[in-house]
């Protein structure tokens, strides 16, 4: 029987830990987590629920559609409703509904919880296995599930290709915390602020009437790094604008990392597959990559039982649907993040109060699909666009390479040739150098 590790229990990786044991594979998942209930943080997210019914599971009890959001931009000075009909609205889920709905789906994997995962084995170019706690532990596969700062992935040699570490500006560090909520102080028109570049800061805020009346959620990000100076900043600015928001924290209370850009462009080697954060599957835009993981852990668990071999030529189509299903998108996605992040706070006022982007453009950003304007748009652009026709040139430039970057990694060979695959990983990767 061929044994496949999986390190860390993210998301993809506990999915696709049910997935491989229920095909035979003998599977042990190493967490450092001491327990299931310390797993995973203490709050809700969105998830697509379309995804949970393609993989054959309910949607986790407690669920309740997201509220529509208000685009706040720079300083206040204006802002934009993103309308979408309840029945249509992503559910927010618990996190730990879905971790203990996966983990019981895994019930033919074993966990080892309190298990620490140091670095890879590697022999002749190919991985062989794991330490864990100071011990070999050698498998035919290792998936990699730990995360945005995985120490396998950080680790591998030179000769596998694979992009070792995430700058600065890929990375979001947030803050996420549920405080008490204020009677008779709330402003119910606009029930979910996000704020873009709060405060001129290259990042986000947000306060949001939570599910719970007695609630306000609350988040406080920025990319690449979160000083105490900047947070108590924004948080003292979102207690202003939101008299509703009291002091005490109910829930959460956390720090955490998350990678904001283009999937990694080189994702399986002999012996070993990213998956998840590791792999950088989420939403360039917000950072959400929970239907991402759980759509690579299905596509993965069917190259495994379609291939049954374990060498990167086997494993590549992982890879190739990957980006045929969401990957190539979110590299167009990246591309503009980047360019609306470096705008000037006036130039991203005027994008959001001049109606410029619309209700579908901002859906499409935020769920992680390309922002496409119609030639057949801009006559309606042009009427926002009075007094600003660089600006609306820059954006015009800023989309078409958008689907440039759409375009190259749409383009991935399909299948594994180390010499073409080399050349389009190098080409994608130059587009956001």
């Amino acid at each position: 029987m061929k044994k496949i590790v999986i390190a860390g229990a993210g998301i993809g990786g506990m999915a696709v830990a049910g997935f491989l044991a229920k095909l035979g594979y003998k599977v042990d998942v190493y967490e450092k987590s001491e327990s299931l209930d310390k797993m995973r943080y203490d709050w809700h997210d969105d998830v697509a629920p379309e995804i949970f019914s393609e993989l054959g599971f309910e949607i986790p009890d407690g669920s309740f559609p997201k509220n529509d959001w208000t685009f706040v931009a720079p300083f206040d000075a204006s802002r934009q409703t993103m309308h979408t009909p309840v029945e249509n609205r992503d559910r927010s889920i618990e996190r730990r509904a879905i971790n203990k709905m996966l983990f019981d789906n895994a019930n033919g994997a074993e966990f080892h919880f309190g298990a620490t995962v140091e670095k890879p084995i590697t022999e002749n170019g190919a991985v062989k296995g794991i330490v864990v706690g100071g011990k070999e532990v050698f498998a035919d596969l290792t998936i990699d599930s730990l995360g945005l700062n995985s120490f396998l992935r950080r680790q591998l040699p030179e000769e596998f290709n694979i992009q070792n570490e995430i700058c600065p500006n890929e990375k979001f560090v947030a803050y996420r915390g549920f405080f008490n909520r204020l009677p008779g102080k709330a402003d119910e028109s606009e029930p979910s602020r996000v704020y873009m570049k709060h405060l001129g800061e290259n990042g986000i805020s947000w306060c949001l009437f939570d599910h719970n009346p007695n609630r306000m959620n609350v988040l406080i990000g920025r990319v690449g790094c979160l000083e105490k100076e900047t947070f108590d900043k924004a948080m003292d600015d979102l207690k202003k604008k939101n008299p509703a928001l009291g002091e005490n924290l109910e829930r959460g209370g956390i720090v955490c990392e998350i990678p904001i850009r283009y999937p990694v462009s080189r994702m399986v080697a002999d012996g070993y597959v990213l998956i998840g954060d590791s792999a950088f599957m989420t939403i360039p835009m917000l950072g959400s990559g929970i239907a991402s993981s759980l759509a690579a852990a299905k596509i993965l668990s069917e190259v495994i039982e379609k291939k049954g071999e374990f060498d990167k030529a086997s494993l590549y189509e992982y890879q190739y649907k990957c980006f045929k299903r969401f990957g190539a998108e979110h590299c167009g996605v990246d591309s503009l993040k980047r360019f609306l992040l470096g705008l000037d706070d006036k130039t991203l006022e005027w994008i959001f109060g001049s109606g410029l982007l619309n209700d579908n453009d901002l859906k499409n950003a935020a769920a992680g699909r390309l922002v496409t304007i119609k030639v057949s748009d801009y006559p309606e652009k042009l009427k926002h666009a009075k007094g600003h026709l660089v600006e609306l040139l820059k954006m015009k430039v800023a989309l078409d390479r958008s689907h440039k970057c759409f375009k190259i990694a749409d383009r991935i060979p399909e299948k594994f040739d180390e010499k073409k695959v080399s050349k389009w990983q190098k080409r994608l990767d130059g587009m956001y150098e």
